[in-house]
């Protein structure tokens, strides 16, 4: 008997979760480029590219130190469910709350204002939960109910033990 987990299906979760980690990032750098831009009231020549990328690149990597500390990229929960939700809350915010405070210290070298980490949280969180809810919707609708073997439940195998 071989326990080695070759099989097609095994290496697609850690994809899945490198790609939602990527996704995050990319969330994180909308969210940041949306926040500067309203923070400015909709113009664009106070905006900085080398200073929005820079506070993009610290609030992606804020989110991978704390997103992997507290388990989110490690498949701990199911895509979209309330628990994962939680969870995406609570990294989204601190790290919302360390980029405040970079950018209370980081803010001026930047020319990034003080307010685009509380401006951002609430942008990176409705991108990162809405790019998990279409990763469920279509995961969900490539399931189809002849394409998955079903599981029989513990009874109908007591049942067909009973009767073999």
């Amino acid at each position: 008997m071989s326990f080695s987990a070759t099989t097609p299906e095994a290496p697609r979760p850690v994809l899945w979760r490198w790609i939602q980690f990527v996704l995050d990032a990319g969330a994180w750098t909308l969210a940041i480029l949306v926040a500067v831009v309203l923070r400015y009231e909709l113009t664009e020549q106070t905006l900085t590219p080398n200073g929005v990328a820079a506070f993009s690149l610290l609030a992606i990597l804020c989110q991978a130190v704390v997103g992997f500390s507290m388990a989110l990229y490690q498949g701990r929960y199911s895509f979209g469910s309330f628990e994962e939700a939680r969870l995406l809350v609570s990294v989204t915010l601190i790290v919302a709350t360390i980029l405040v405070l970079l950018s209370t210290f980081l803010g001026f070298s930047l020319q990034i204002p003080r307010s685009t980490g509380v401006i951002a949280f609430p942008f990176a969180a409705l991108f990162m939960a809405a790019s998990r809810y279409a990763k469920r919707m279509w995961v969900e609708s490539r399931q189809k109910p002849g394409r998955t073997p079903s599981r029989r439940s513990s009874t109908a195998r007591a049942s067909s033990a009973r009767t073999s």
